[in-house]
């Protein structure tokens, strides 16, 4: 396991041998079987993975009322009771690995690399757009 968290009290910790799937592409979903797949929540920008054995974990990212950026994740457990919760704002050292970690579920959600492909794809076909210079 690897450290992403500054020596606190609390640390966040992710396998780095088994990764959250945070990917879209067509290769992935071959190579894995079934692949679980981000889910939009009733919050607007919140998101959620059910994981096979019922866990579930929610991101969601939003700006507060003094004008700052937050970021949190929360683990529930398969019975639906908060197992974690970690929360950060844009001032916590910590912000930019959540931060990260959000912004890859959001593309991963929205398919943006697999739509940055097919438009690679498009514009590589001279008959599709024109003269390939």
């Amino acid at each position: 396991m690897r450290n992403l968290g500054r020596a606190t009290p609390y640390k966040i910790y992710y396998h780095a041998s088994r990764p959250l799937q945070t990917t879209d592409s067509e290769t992935d979903r071959e190579n894995q079987g079934a692949v679980r797949h981000w889910q939009r929540t009733s919050g607007e920008n919140e998101y959620k993975l059910q994981l096979r054995d019922g866990e579930v974990i929610t991101v969601d990212k939003w700006l507060d009322k003094r004008q700052n950026y937050r970021v949190e994740m929360l683990v529930y457990s398969a019975e639906g009771e908060v197992a974690d919760r970690v929360t950060f704002t844009e001032h916590d050292q910590e912000f930019i690995i959540l931060d990260q970690f959000y912004d890859a579920v959001r593309r991963s959600f929205f398919k943006v690399d697999s739509t940055f492909q097919k438009i690679i794809q498009e514009i590589d076909e001279p008959s599709n757009v024109g003269i390939k210079i």
